[in-house]
């Protein structure tokens, strides 16, 4: 079985390649993605296909060239923390956006259980708003 770290690595390659089967095999059925109030979509969603519905499928509505930019993975227990940050060029806007990030996740048994958010949403809001 691979390591929660793995796990964790083999997402951000899957986020990457945009390989939508092996974020789902990562992924608990019942995952808790929660995501900062202030970030576009922000709060709870629970399931994989919400996930997918309420969270990846809107990025493309607000971003161009998005990514979330892993630097550092470190693990502790069942959980593994990520640190970087997250690039975008806003739709509506056209403001690119640099916004640093730590992702923390939860794992069991090899998946992926709860997924918390950490990052500056005013520096999000800021890039989305035309002035």
């Amino acid at each position: 079985m691979e390591s929660n770290l793995e796990v964790v690595k083999k997402l951000y390659t899957a986020f990457k390649s945009g390989d939508g089967k092996v974020i789902s095999q990562i992924f608990h059925p019942e995952i808790v993605w929660e995501q900062m109030e202030g970030f576009p979509h922000g709060g709870t969603h629970i399931g994989t296909s919400t996930v997918f519905e309420k969270v990846f499928g809107m990025f493309p509505v607000y971003w161009n060239n998005w990514s979330s930019v892993p630097e550092q993975f470190d693990a502790s227990g069942n959980k593994v923390f990520v640190t970087r940050y997250y690039h975008g060029v806003s739709i509506e806007s056209g403001k690119e956006m640099h916004a640093p990030l730590i992702h923390v996740y939860t794992l069991k048994d090899g998946l992926i259980t709860h997924f918390k958010q950490y990052t500056d949403t005013h520096l999000i809001q800021r890039a989305l708003v035309n002035d």
